[in-house]
């Protein structure tokens, strides 16, 4: 029985549950995608995440972001063989150094170390034989570099992408095997009410 690790990009995938508006469980999610391509044995689920952006000093509704995320941190290391690695957030500058904004006047921010920190992983799971199959989901071309590695190593590594989202051609032509991640299937995973405090962030 192949050994599998599931990657998931969690600023990807919380984008994913807020369209369909589906907060899922994690546990249930892994069961449902490992299932949907053969009946490996989970060796580990990596989540990859960055803590929310704090001012200085920090609003009111960053401190409850931040709050928010430090619970969902303490759950998901508390699920059955799963593991969080934090990246974090820089904020964008144009070429004079002037802090690029959104619409509504928030800075824009782009994750940092996170396709660092999944590159390192892939590669030492697959260049110590710990796993013979990846599955990733995620939809952003920084982590074709730690794909194409994981594959030199003789791992299948298989996407499950948004359709309904961006998934860059890139990403998508480095994975072996492809699936959506469909609204059926977010259901399938979905978390109930009374579960919702213990893993969900916003």
């Amino acid at each position: 029985m192949e050994r599998v690790a599931i990657f998931i990009d969690n600023a990807y995938f919380k984008i994913v549950q807020q369209q369909e508006a589906i907060p899922v469980d994690y546990e249930k999610f892994c069961d449902e995608i490992i299932d949907s391509t053969d009946q490996s044995s989970r060796f580990r689920t990596y989540v990859y995440d960055c803590p929310p952006y704090q001012s200085n000093p920090p609003t009111a509704e960053e401190m409850k972001r931040k709050s928010g995320f430090d619970a969902f941190k303490y759950n998901i290391i508390r699920l059955s063989r799963f593991e969080v690695r934090t990246g974090r957030l820089q904020i964008q500058r144009d070429e004079k150094g002037n802090i690029l904004k959104k619409a509504d006047g928030t800075p824009i921010l782009r994750q940092k170390g996170v396709d660092m920190a999944l590159g390192i992983d892939a590669a030492l799971l697959a260049a110590t034989k710990q796993v013979q199959r990846i599955i990733l989901v995620a939809g952003d071309s920084d982590f074709v570099p730690a794909i194409l590695a994981a594959k030199e190593e003789g791992v299948i590594v298989t996407l499950f992408f948004y359709p309904k989202g961006i998934v860059h051609d890139s990403l998508f032509e480095a994975c072996d095997e492809r699936f959506p991640i469909t609204r059926e299937l977010l259901q399938k995973s979905e978390r109930k009410t009374r579960e919702k405090n213990k893993i969900g962030h916003k």
